[in-house]
């Protein structure tokens, strides 16, 4: 289009506003190649473009109009467009290119979904505030009041994003002005969600109606939007039928998984139970006893974290189970993060077994929410506007305390402490928390606010969560974490616990990663592989892993392993000597590398091969777990042959993959009536045990323990496999002596567990008046 009047060829940079906001643009962009994470093309800089150029672009819409109104030439509503529109493309020029320059300095691993992320996001977005600033200058001839509309767009998506964040389950938000949030740093595997396609389809229809709309109703003589009965009839109807559009998919919004409720949330999962402390939303097709025991498992957990912080929870828990995380993240925006939000009342959790091993810490987050100031009720300065992550995450450690392949948060944070792992506590407070990887600061937190508790008491810890800091307590920060170092450098360490952290806390923050999204996509598309038994497509995911990052010690030793399991065993012990260096990977990923090539040695039928690599792995101490699946692998060597068949099948598997629970079974009573000891009934009941069959599992762990087992730790998870069995099928004193006599086997795993498992029959003789039980 020609241009002739003086308006139409001045410069867009002739404008204030414009040059300011390009300034402004540039800034930002040269902010964010700083950070790793949001210095390249993705979802993390497409949000911040897409929260903070939108609103500046609205309102250089609007000044363009003014400007025009004081222009001696008048311009017409297709110029006016055309030049809001340039001009909001301009701010877009220099942040774009600026992270996309910075490409050549931080690897993109997907530069093509970064690119979408840009065109749906900030592109779109930015687009549409061009041509609403124009349709809302229009609105009114007063150059203040025209600014003010047509900020009040995007600030306003804004606004309603975080009223939909408090009033309903969602951590995510959609906005046609800012684009996609996805709702959470920890969930690391994100790829282009289907709502954010079909809301640009209505930001599409929303553009395109406000663009007919003006054209259509535009008067250049008044210079203002005007009804016009006649000439803008069909550009008026076009709108409408924009307009049409947009208002349907809102009022689809639901299923379209642009938002959600918690009625919503409920029908898509069917089945709701209310306890006496809480309200629990699980699958309809959960079985109705599993159901029930997830009820009053949040019913014993609200009644415990009241007694541990020491306050009253004054509403009922509502509990959300999930099916998987795929369906948590589609219903409410996290998928393998748990979260609570304590103004709510509410937790979000997937099916993780019975007891759920998250429960206690999430409803911990609701129930300190009871000492925690309005709007968020959460740990937080600023009158309560911004919350303490550290605070918040560390209480619900402390009061949940527990402990993890045998160690206690203590423990954890000696072990970070002597492999100089550990960020201080007061790194951790204000945004530091999120800058640290996620095991370091919820271990850190938590181990340091339970110290406080413990020394000092919990009204210490309730003053300094209500507060949402140490100002109003008697021992300064500094003082607390020095009394707390020397504390934990009294604390005992097993002697694998060095070599446990070293693993455990590996894994470096989403800040500093290579290419975080792609590699947790990746080790996704591994494990759904492996699980499909599709070895040839696991080895190619994990070779696209070491090409992203080849000092990923997990991707290598899961190619390791996918090779020993094709027969290529060759490979497989090259890809260990790389593991062992230098440089070494952590100890426990070595151990599980060899263990993968015992049980390759196996699975060809070199059993001496076998039995020497179970043998030199048995002397280096690991987990308990993997310890004691070690044991019977390594007794299963020296057994008949039909023995050794049968726990090849159960322990290591074919190529087919490990049994079915009904086969799993079938072969473990077959086992038993070839041994004399207890495993063969010890097996039995461990798959009758998951599979929620706890009266038979009660009996054979019985029969297994009398039999006699092999091994000290078989026995110990015959005893905790018995006790929880017992306490299902509610036989109050026996189930109290099976957990004693666990205590007093030994370790701080069996200690805790023992103890929390007291509190729960005490928790349930009391609520049913039930003198059996010796604890009441």
């Amino acid at each position: 289009m020609k241009f002739a009047s003086r308006f139409d060829r001045a410069p867009l940079l002739g404008l204030r506003s414009v040059r300011f906001g390009v300034a402004f643009a540039l800034v930002v962009g040269a902010t964010l190649c700083t950070s790793r994470l949001f210095g390249l093309h993705g979802v993390e800089s497409a949000l911040v473009l897409g929260a903070l150029l939108p609103p500046w672009a609205a309102v250089i819409g609007a000044r363009v109009v003014v400007s025009a109104r004081r222009s001696a030439a008048p311009a017409d509503a297709t110029e006016l467009l055309v030049r809001s529109v340039a001009a909001g493309w301009l701010l877009l020029a220099p942040p774009l290119s600026l992270v996309g320059l910075n490409a050549l300095r931080i690897r993109n691993c997907d530069p093509l979904q970064g690119a979408i992320f840009m065109v749906l996001g900030p592109v779109a977005g930015v687009s549409l505030a061009s041509v609403w600033g124009v349709v809302a200058a229009s609105l009114t001839t007063r150059s203040t009041l025209a600014t003010v509309l047509a900020i009040g767009g995007p600030l306003g998506s804004v606004v309603a994003a975080l009223v939909r964040f408090y009033a309903s389950p969602a951590i995510f938000s959609y906005g046609h002005f800012f684009g996609y949030f996805p709702g959470t740093l920890y969930d690391e595997a994100l790829q282009l969600p289907t709502p954010l396609l079909t809301l640009r389809l209505a930001t599409l229809a929303l553009t395109v109606g406000f663009v007919w709309l003006f054209i259509g109703h535009y008067d250049v003589a008044a210079r203002r939007l005007r009804v016009r009965p006649t000439g803008g009839r069909n550009n008026g109807l076009a709108s409408m039928l924009c307009f049409g559009i947009v208002i349907a998919m809102e009022s689809s919004a639901l299923a379209l998984g642009h938002t959600t409720s918690p009625e919503w949330i409920a029908q898509q999962l069917g089945r709701t139970l209310e306890g006496t402390r809480c309200r629990v939303v699980v699958p309809r097709e959960l079985n109705r006893d599993e159901a029930e025991r997830l009820k009053d498992d949040c019913d014993f957990r609200v009644w415990q974290m009241e007694h541990v912080i020491g306050v009253t929870q004054r509403s009922r828990v509502t509990a959300f189970f999930f099916r998987s995380p795929d369906e948590k993240r589609v219903l409410m925006g996290a998928a393998t993060t748990y979260i609570a939000k304590p103004w709510r009342n509410e937790v979000y959790l997937q099916l993780n077994g019975w007891p759920h091993p998250v429960l206690a810490h999430e409803i911990a987050h609701v129930v300190a929410g009871n000492l925690a100031p309005a709007p968020f009720r959460v740990a937080a300065r600023w009158r309560g506007l911004w919350p303490e992550a550290s605070l918040i995450e560390g209480l619900a450690v402390a009061a949940a305390w527990d402990a993890s392949d045998g160690l206690t948060p203590h423990q954890w944070s000696r072990a970070m402490l002597d492999l100089n792992m550990s960020p201080s506590v007061q790194g951790l407070f204000g945004t530091g928390f999120l800058t640290q990887p996620k095991a370091r600061a919820y271990t850190l937190a938590g181990s340091f606010l339970k110290y406080v508790a413990d020394t000092h008491g919990w009204n210490v810890v309730r003053e300094i969560y209500r507060s949402g800091g140490f100002a109003t307590v008697g021992t300064p920060l500094p003082a607390l974490e020095a009394e707390w170092l020397a504390f934990i450098r009294r604390t005992d360490l097993p002697s694998e616990g060095l070599a446990l952290a070293s693993q455990r806390f590996s894994h470096g923050s989403i800040f500093s990663s290579v290419c975080p999204h792609q590699v947790a996509n990746l080790r996704l598309a591994v494990q759904g592989d492996l699980a499909a038994q599709d070895l040839d497509a696991a080895l190619k995911s994990c070779r696209a892993l070491l090409d992203v990052d080849p000092s990923d010690t997990w991707a290598r030793t899961t190619l390791l392993s996918t090779l020993a399991r094709a027969g290529a065993t060759a490979d497989a012990e090259t890809e260990l000597e790389n593991l062992v260096g230098p440089p070494s990977a952590p100890a426990p990923t070595i151990w599980a590398a060899k263990h993968s090539l015992a049980d390759s040695a196996w699975r060809r039928g070199d059993l001496s091969d076998a039995r020497d690599r179970y043998d030199e792995l048995l002397v280096d101490a690991q987990s308990e777990d993997a310890t004691r699946l070690l044991e019977v692998k390594r007794l299963a060597l020296i057994s008949t042959e039909a023995e050794r068949q049968i726990l090849f099948t159960l322990l290591v598997g074919d190529d087919a993959g490990p049994p079915d629970s009904v086969t799993a079974v079938h072969l473990a009573h077959e086992l038993t009536r070839m041994r004399s000891d207890g495993l063969g009934p010890y097996l039995e009941a461990r798959q009758l045990f998951f599979v929620g069959g706890f009266a038979e599992a009660v009996r054979l762990m019985e029969n297994a323990r009398i039999a006699g087992l092999p091994t000290q730790r078989l026995q110990a998870a015959a005893l905790r496999i018995e006790a929880i069995s017992r306490f299902v099928v509610n036989t109050p004193a026996q189930t109290s002596a099976a957990w004693k006599e666990l205590a007093a086997l030994g370790g701080e795993t069996n200690r805790l567990e023992a103890a929390d498992w007291a509190q729960r029959i005490r928790w349930r003789a009391r609520r049913r008046g039930d003198s059996r039980n010796p604890t009441n």
